[in-house]
């Protein structure tokens, strides 16, 4: 104790110099004791001289509390040196034994420029005193700036505390002394120094160094930095308002120099939008927010939502998908094409759908309308029953004669013509009685139905409705023999695959099929069978068959039959009309047959197309359904969309109406006007070019050019024959109009000279050429030489004289008188000179006689067995020996000993002379 109170008076002797700033100022207790005399305000009232809880200078918090906060407000930030607390002691001794001890054991003191703890600085936390050394009186320096001093202390559940510490958190203070400097801006222990840096608005209490107590808008150690960081201002703690693009505002006084962003206004842009607006500069007027309320100041939300009739985020938008009102959560009634109803009261601006009426459009049609406007009214319904209010169906069927969904169809086929390919035999059964509206009776011979005949494998029956309809549906009543029907009526078998055609001649394959049965069976076909149709048509065709070879399901019938009791054909009594009530025009002038539920066009005039025939055909097609291929008009215009026709004419080398047709042969261009080259092959029907070639004889693009350069006939191609000095030959047939060349004949000068003939017109003959070989057929040579008696190139020069043979090689022998031998072989026509013989006379005749050989003697017998040539021997022994017989006898002799006899005794005579 005497410990405690030294340190007291040291410390007081120290702080006297320094002011008590919490002196007077106002305070606060978080949980306040409920005794009026124990206020928060005690603890800063200058009185410490009673320190009982009741005594009325302390502050006492109530009791059984988990945390306990106490604080004091200097007013202003404030340069602070130390804190002393007078603790409680209900003016009993201060030890362990004292139980006020443990309720201050694990307190914090916090000085903070706001009453936050946790936005200030910890400036002492107990976590060592215990009940034994705990100070009455207790002191902590605190060198930091601040506004409020705050005394905190918990016992938190769930935590365990050190040993005697208090079970809840007290607050027993009864009185908070603060010293420190009364004015910012100053330190030293009498408070007059003046802080070291001109920026610096709070400095260390005692040795002068700037605390970031800077003066508003610097920081830094000695404050010599701009605030920054979106900061500005005392402590550059203040936040900047929402300047333009986040950027940094003025740093004393926080002013956004560069305006502001969305959704605020004012110097400091840390006004929000008012009056109304939001946005950029606050410029944007709020939506249609409930009740007029403000928007959000930066987007234009409205939170509270919208008024009726608009959505959206910011309300601006108008309620959509057929919904009106508040929260647009109201369908609309029935707006006319599904329109959207006014967004805030539900009327429908452009009127109803069909089958409703009133301002909202939320009340059916009344007194048997229907329809737009309820303008309609209701067709034959049977017994006048309400039809469906939209689309006039009647619910309850159709009056009698009457058919459609709104029974206002016809029965088109009503006493029409009928007809069958294979009328059953019995007179009561014709085809007229599936058309005579009866069908009461369905026995087969009941007189009200039309049956073909038996055993047939193809059947057809039809109606001829006189014109061509726009029909709606068929229906088709069978025979049953009035009878249940179903698997066991025999006839169920009969209609299995039947067909339907709708056709503009009885040909159903020139129609189209309506209805093909390929899943009834005789347990599911029904025996009044009905379908749409909606074809236009002037035939009703209904078809079975049974082909041989084909394989049908089970329970077909072996062959086909038509047993039709009733065939009702529905539809619009009048051509080009359609709907319901067939009442309407086709919408369009064009169309030539309309869908009859529809209106849409099933088929447009020729020159027409589109959904409603509204187009007429794409450039370059024209006529019925737009699938004829426009000619060749001219500068590729349009042709007429109907008919084809080229307004403006053909193009070059067409013709006709229509400019599909090419120019007629022999002519060409404009109008097919001129005509092609008289030796054009087919020119150019364009360009009068002729493409395909000339006639022989012709070149040139348009083959008005002879051909030239020894070429003549089709396409220039043949070589000119050898005319004569190379002349062009003519120029169609090759003819040579001077002739040919030496060596050539014919009309062409194609052919060499033949005959042995040879040079111009082949009118000279080859001379002897050797072998009698053929002489050049051009100038008459020899190629290979004469033959034996001529000479010269052309070998047609004899021998010279006194010569002959092979190259006239040959001396003449002694021929008589010195005349010349022949040419050719050399004897002597005329004989030899006395004292020669032989045939070229080159034998001297005395000097070889006697040397006659034997052969020579065989030969002169055969001689003389040829009609005396013997004579002419004998006669030659004559003029050289004188006396032919002794040499006769010589012969005689030799000519035994070689089995060789003469016996021609007149030869032998002969000699004689």
């Amino acid at each position: 104790m005497f410990l405690t109170n030294t340190c007291i008076a040291l410390w007081f002797s120290f702080s006297s110099a320094y002011e008590n700033l919490a002196l007077n100022k106002p305070a606060h207790e978080e949980y306040p004791y409920y005794n009026v005399n124990t206020d928060a305000s005690n603890a800063v009232d200058g009185l410490k001289t009673d320190l009982r809880g009741i005594g009325g200078q302390c502050s006492i918090s109530a009791t059984n509390q988990r945390t306990s906060t106490w604080w004091v407000n200097l007013t202003s930030t404030r340069s602070i040196h130390d804190i002393r607390i007078y603790y409680r002691t209900d003016n009993v001794f201060w030890n362990a034994s004292n139980g006020y001890t443990s309720r201050f054991l694990g307190f914090s003191l916090y000085v903070s420029n706001t009453t936050n703890k946790s936005e200030g600085k910890l400036c002492y936390k107990d976590t060592y005193f215990t009940r034994s050394t705990i100070p009455a009186v207790f002191n902590t320096t605190c060198f930091v700036h601040g506004q409020y001093v705050i005394y905190y202390n918990e016992r938190l559940p769930g935590v365990t505390y050190p040993s005697g510490y208090s079970d809840y958190a007290f607050n027993d203070l009864c009185e908070v002394e603060v010293y420190g400097c009364p004015t910012p801006g100053y330190y030293g222990i009498n408070c007059t120094i003046p802080c070291p840096d001109v920026n610096c608005g709070y400095c260390h209490i005692e040795t002068g160094t700037c605390q970031g107590g800077c003066k508003p808008g610097y920081k830094g150690h000695q404050c010599e930095l701009e605030c920054d960081g979106n900061l500005y201002g005392e402590n550059c703690s203040k936040s900047c308002g929402n300047c333009k693009n986040n950027q940094q505002c003025h740093y004393i006084n926080g002013s956004c120099m560069n305006g502001c962003e969305k959704g605020y206004q004012g110097l400091k842009c840390d006004k929000e939008c008012n009056n109304g607006t939001y946005g950029n500069g606050c410029d944007k007027t709020c939506g249609h927010c409930v009740n007029k309320s403000l928007c959000n100041h930066v987007n234009g939300t409205c939170f509270e939502g919208c008024d009726p009739g608009y959505r959206g985020s910011r309300c601006y938008l108008e309620c959509p998908n057929n919904k009106y009102g508040e929260g647009c959560q109201t369908n609309c009634g029935h707006c006319f094409n599904m329109s959207q109803c006014h967004h805030i009261n539900g009327t429908c601006f452009d009127g109803c759908d069909p089958g409703y009426e009133g301002q909202k459009c939320n009340q059916e049609c009344q007194n048997r309308s229907y329809g737009y406007r309820c303008q309609r009214k209701c067709g034959h319904c049977l017994n006048s029953s309400k039809c469906d209010h939209v689309d006039g169906t009647c619910l309850q069927g159709c009056a009698e004669g009457y058919g459609g969904r709104t029974c206002n169809l016809v029965n088109l086929a009503l006493h029409k013509p009928a007809y069958e390919e294979n009328i059953y035999s019995h007179a009561n059964v014709n085809a007229g009685n599936a058309v005579d509206g009866r069908k009461s009776n369905l026995r087969g011979t009941g007189g009200e139905c039309s049956m073909s005949k038996n055993y047939e494998r193809s059947t057809t029956w039809w109606v001829n409705l006189e014109s061509i309809y726009s029909i709606h549906n068929i229906r088709i009543y069978y025979r049953t023999e009035n009878l249940a029907w179903g698997p066991s009526n025999g006839h169920t078998a009969r209609f299995l695959g039947f067909s339907i055609y709708v056709s503009n001649t009885t040909d159903k394959l020139e129609g189209k099929l309506c209805y093909k049965d390929s899943s009834f069976k005789r347990s599911t076909i029904p025996a009044v069978f009905n379908t749409t149709c909606f074809e236009h048509g002037q035939y009703v065709i209904y078809y079975n068959e049974r082909l041989p070879g084909v394989t049908y399901p089970s329970g077909y019938s072996d062959y086909a039959y038509n047993e039709l009791c009733e065939v009702e054909v529905y539809g619009c009594p009048r051509p080009g009309y359609y709907g319901i009530d067939c009442d309407l025009p086709c919408p369009d002038v064009n169309c030539r047959y309309c869908h009859i539920e529809t209106g849409t066009c099933q088929g447009c005039k020729p020159g027409y197309k589109g959904h409603r025939c509204e187009l007429e055909c794409d450039k370059g097609w024209y006529g019925d359904g737009c699938q004829r291929q426009c000619g060749h008009c001219i500068n590729i215009t349009q042709c007429d969309h109907v008919h084809g026709t080229c307004s403006e004419g053909c193009e070059v080398g067409y013709e006709g109406q229509t400019c599909d047709q090419e120019c007629q042969e022999g002519y060409f261009g404009e109008n097919c006007a001129r005509e092609c080259s008289a030796n054009c092959h087919s020119c150019n029907k364009r360009s009068g070019l002729c493409d395909v070639g000339c006639h022989p004889g012709w070149k040139g693009t348009h083959c008005t050019e002879k051909c030239d350069g020894g070429l003549f006939g089709a396409n220039c191609s043949t070589p000119c024959g050898h005319c004569l000095n190379n002349q062009q030959c003519h120029h169609i047939f090759g003819t040579c109009a001077d002739g040919c060349d030496s060596g050539f004949m014919g009309d062409n000068c194609t052919e060499e000279c033949d005959d042995y003939k040879y040079g111009e017109n082949c009118s000279f003959s080859c001379g002897n050429c050797e072998d009698n070989e053929k002489c050049s057929h051009i100038d008459g040579t020899c190629t290979n030489g004469c033959d034996k008696g001529y000479q010269g190139t052309k070998c047609d020069t004899e021998c010279d004289d006194f010569r002959f043979g092979k190259n006239c090689g040959r001396q003449c022998g002694h021929c008589y008188n010195n005349s010349s031998c022949h040419h050719i072989n050399g004897t002597c026509v005329d004989g030899c000179d006395r004292g020669y013989q032989g045939t070229e006379c080159m034998q001297h005749l005395c000097a070889s006689a006697i040397d006659i050989s034997t052969s020579t003697l065989r030969l002169a017998a055969f001689l003389e067995r040829t009609n005396g040539a013997l004579v002419a021997l004998l006669e030659t022994l004559r003029r050289c020996h004188g006396n032919p017989l002794r040499f006769y006898d010589v012969f005689i002799r030799t000519q035994r000993r070689g089995a060789y006899f003469v016996h021609n005794q007149s030869a032998r005579r002969r000699m004689a002379f």
